[in-house]
């Protein structure tokens, strides 16, 4: 409904001056075709000489907007401009931008977002009307205390506190504010060309966390081996990357984790044994959802880890890991099941190794396929030897067999299974010396 308003008119030698005011009740006014019509708009309009102005309140896409102000400075060449302010839940403002342009570029990521809470709105739009002029749109969303998911990730985040910023390119929200399973932690969000920091990608999310080993973990079984053996918190660094997808070729989305494990504490033999207070680079690698692909771990040069589960014939799950000690990459694939160790470490606890293997060869642990590795210093029978070769396979019954090789250490051991068995060994060279 237009209610008319005042008019009038003043043109002296040829100049003058058009002003013309009205009110609108109720209203439908779309500024743009790919944006939602503002609807319920009570405004009032003023035309003054070549341009008019809109002062009101309205909602857009059942968010309520108490404030909008538009206008045209000039019909010809000059800007249509809309600047409007609104207060919603954080689910109806996700539901706005399903239906914005931002849909197109990233309707994967809006689809999964889960979103509830207060939250603030605002948009600003810049039109100019000229030829092959492009629309400017730009806007800030506030959050307070919200509740932010992906069921994608089986990710949760409460107390959600911080701005994000969108336009017609995507979106940005660094650094808010979140808990994360009742921990303080600090939350990223990119989308768009505009936003994301590698171009490629077409969404990337952050954390920064205090996060229990074991959580994790449980989020991966290719590591499950190695719950067990972990324990604490520490400070991590995660991040998710979404690559644009190429025609006729998925690219996976992947999944990034750094931390020092200061506060964790590896219950594990040398090279891995370590006290939670000691720090230990490691950084995760992993496509999503967890399980499509291998998880590539490094623990700080020491050791390099490679894993990946699968179904055998039967259907029943089956985890194979690669180990190389003394660097930070496995490029060669698992093994279908089991654990296969290579390279060079400065420390190694063979028999411990074993002990901690031994579990997996008829239960659900991780069962022992083979070691080949060098040891600068090797512990073995309660002795310690230097530069050391060293193979591991099965053998019958259960047992493990041992083959050691080098200047003070040459002979083979077999470990039979189970608690108090007695070790059975020939050497055609020892010189044992005391740790």
């Amino acid at each position: 409904h237009v209610r008319r308003g005042e008019q009038h008119a003043d043109f002296r030698d040829r100049n003058g001056l058009f002003e013309a005011t009205a009110k609108l009740d109720g209203a439908a006014i779309r500024f743009q075709p790919d944006w939602p019509a503002v609807e319920h708009l009570d405004a009032d309009v003023s035309f003054v000489a070549d341009g008019f102005t809109v002062h009101g309140k309205g909602r857009i896409a059942d968010v309520a907007i108490p404030e909008i102000r538009a206008g045209i400075d000039h019909y010809k060449d000059g800007h249509l401009t809309v600047q409007a302010q609104g207060a919603a839940d954080a689910a109806q403002l996700l539901n706005l931008l399903r239906h914005s342009p931002l849909q197109k570029d990233n309707a994967d990521t809006l689809k999964n977002i889960v979103a509830s809470g207060p939250a603030k709105v605002g948009f600003d739009m810049d039109m100019p009307l000229r030829p092959h002029q492009q629309t400017a749109i730009k806007g800030t969303v506030q959050l307070d205390r919200a509740k932010l998911a992906d069921p994608r990730w089986k990710l949760a985040f409460e107390q959600v506190t911080g701005k994000a910023e969108y336009a017609r390119g995507g979106f940005r929200a660094d650094g808010l504010k979140v808990l994360q399973d009742g921990q303080p932690g600090a939350l990223s969000l990119r989308a768009g060309t505009d936003f994301v920091r590698d171009r490629s990608n077409v969404f990337e999310a952050g954390l920064d966390a205090q996060m229990s080993a074991k959580e994790l973990l449980d989020r991966a079984p290719e590591m499950a081996w190695l719950k067990p053996h972990v324990d604490g918190r520490s400070a991590w660094t995660v991040g998710i990357a979404i690559p644009k997808t190429v025609p006729g070729r998925a690219a996976p989305t992947l999944l990034q984790l750094q931390t020092n494990l200061v506060g964790t504490a590896l219950t594990l033999p040398e090279p891995l044994k370590k006290a939670a207070g000691e720090s230990l680079a490691t950084s995760v690698e992993t496509p999503l959802p967890m399980g499509s692909g291998d998880i590539r771990v490094n623990l700080g040069n020491v050791i390099a880890v490679r894993a990946r589960s699968t179904n055998d014939a039967t259907g029943k799950s089956q985890t194979g890991v690669r180990l190389a000690l003394g660097t930070n990459r496995v490029d060669d694939v698992p093994p279908a099941r089991g654990l296969v160790a290579t390279g060079r470490a400065a420390e190694l606890d063979a028999i411990d190794w074993i002990a901690l293997l031994e579990g997996g060869t008829g239960g659900d642990g991780l069962a022992l396929q083979r070691i080949d590795v060098t040891a600068q210093k090797l512990n073995l029978l309660g002795g310690v030897f230097p530069e050391t070769h060293l193979v591991v396979v099965p053998a019958a019954n259960g047992a493990t067999a041992v083959q050691a090789e080098g200047a003070a250490l040459q002979g083979a051991v077999v470990v039979p299974a189970g608690d108090g068995a007695t070790i059975a060994g020939r050497f055609d060279r020892m010189h044992w010396r005391a740790p």
